[in-house]
């Protein structure tokens, strides 16, 4: 039937890959964006998020994509398939000096991760491929 046909198109084209994925939100990893984008919207948005006015080192939550480039460092904020090794993990962790993430003295304003969003921020990483 004609109905069938157009939604096996739909649905083919739809999941094809595309070099695109980053600024196409349908498209974005469904993990990232149903479970740990809104764990780090509440807690980093105000600095990297969409509605910071400049992004705080360059860093950007705004995709999978942006938050595994990571920032103005040039290293990858998160290695896939190793969230202990990952910089995001330490920072909200408070494993890197001076690096705490949120920054202590803003906590009031950007609450830390509970330690359960920080569980699924490491099952996330820990499932992402490695580039191995």
């Amino acid at each position: 039937s004609r109905a069938t046909e157009t939604d096996w198109l739909r649905i083919n084209v739809a999941s094809k890959p595309t070099n695109r994925a980053p600024n196409r939100p349908e498209l974005e990893d469904p993990i990232y964006q149903e479970t740990i984008h809104p764990i780090l919207k509440r807690s980093c948005g105000g600095c990297h998020g969409a509605d910071a006015q400049r992004k705080k080192g360059q860093f950007d939550i705004q995709s999978a994509h942006r938050v595994k480039q990571g920032g103005q460092s040039g290293k990858p904020a998160i290695i896939p398939g190793d969230a202990a090794g990952s910089q995001l993990i330490q920072m909200v962790t408070n494993q890197l000096e001076d690096m705490e993430m949120p920054p202590t003295g803003r906590r009031d304003q950007f609450p830390p991760l509970a330690t359960h969003e920080v569980a699924a921020l490491s099952r996330w990483i820990n499932q992402l491929p490695s580039a191995n």
